[in-house]
Formats: C-alpha cells, sequence, structure tokens
C-alpha cells in the first residue's frame, strides 16, 4: 500500500506517529514520530534519524528525567511544535492509553481545573492543556480536532495493519535509540 493512502483510511489527511521508550533506573527516554501525509509534506525535522527507507522521515529526541506517561505527553507536544505549519486535518497515532484517552477525559479536566481530587494540581497539567490548545486551533483551520487513533503496543508481526507496521518502524528506531544513549 501506498503510505500517502493511508490517512484517507482513517479520516485525516495526515497521520502523526508518536512513541516513545524509557529507561526507568535513569528515567532517560527516546521520543520519536513520523508524520505521514495524504501529498506531499515534508516535516522540519531538527533531529533525523537514519538512512534508508526503513527509517526514512523519522525524527528522534532524548528526554531527561521522565517516566513512559510524561515522555509520551511530551513526546506529543514536541513533535506537534515540529509540525506546526501542517494545516490539514491531523491525527495522532500512538499505543499510549492516556494520550490517546485525552479527549474523553477533556471535559473532566477542564471542570476540575486540572486538579485531582484532593485539589493538588497533576503533574502533567500544563501539557494537557497545551494538548487542548493545539486541538482548538486544529479545529479552527481545518474543521475538524485533533484525533487521537490508540493503537495495541508490539502485536504478532502477521496480525499487523498497514499502519501498525509503520508504526513498528518507529518503535524500532526508538527502542534502538534509546540503547545506544544509556
Amino acid at each position: 500500500m501506498t503510505l500517502s493512502l493511508l490517512p484517507a483510511q482513517y479520516g485525516y489527511k495526515a497521520l502523526l506517529l508518536i512513541d516513545g521508550s524509557v529507561h526507568p533506573p535513569s528515567k532517560m527516554g527516546v521520543a520519536g514520530y513520523r508524520l505521514i501525509t495524504d501529498g506531499y509534506y515534508e516535516a522540519y525535522c531538527d533531529i533525523g534519524y537514519g538512512q534508508g527507507e526503513l527509517f526514512y522521515g523519522l525524527c528522534i529526541k532524548s528526554f531527561q528525567n521522565t517516566s513512559s506517561t510524561h515522555l509520551e505527553i511530551n513526546g506529543a507536544l514536541w513533535a506537534l511544535d515540529q509540525v506546526t505549519h501542517y494545516s490539514g486535518a491531523l491525527a495522532i497515532v500512538s499505543d499510549c492509553q492516556t494520550l490517546c484517552q485525552l479527549p474523553l477525559r477533556r471535559a473532566r479536566l477542564e471542570a476540575g481545573q486540572f486538579c485531582n481530587q484532593h485539589g493538588q494540581l497533576l503533574a502533567l497539567s500544563e501539557a494537557y492543556q497545551k494538548l487542548f490548545s493545539y486541538s482548538d486551533r486544529l479545529l479552527e483551520k481545518t474543521g475538524q480536532p485533533l484525533g487521537f487513533i490508540q493503537l495495541k503496543g508490539h502485536s504478532k508481526v502477521s496480525d499487523r495493519n498497514s499502519l501498525q507496521i509503520e508504526f513498528a518502524k518507529l518503535d524500532q528506531a526508538v527502542r534502538k535509540e534509546l540503547r545506544l544513549l544509556i
């Protein structure tokens, strides 16, 4: 399948694949993204990765003092910052449940002013607000809010569809980069 046809299968002009991997003892993490569009659009990537078709268009960044959830959320913000001038209907593709279920939690988070049940500000409150702000701006530009597609992590190769195959390439690159850093 041609990659440019992939976003339309999910109702978008582009898919922003995002993944992260953390080494818990060192709290070191690596996040990566790849933008797949329905036409020619090259995302600015301040940190590229690899050569050849397998890793074409992957962007990688390391993060310090992080956890899995923090890395996935902050990795998404970093990726969105890198593609801010893309103006089509966009969906984030991730295997992170916390990230992908944010739209379902939005009303409750905003009603509680991004605080927990004890009135303390959530650790990721600022990041959540930035993601919602980005979604609102995209809605104004395209008529469609930022979408989220959750994939199951680490499925069997024989069971993967085209999107899962592309996501697995990103996952592989991110984990390889983390191994090089630790």
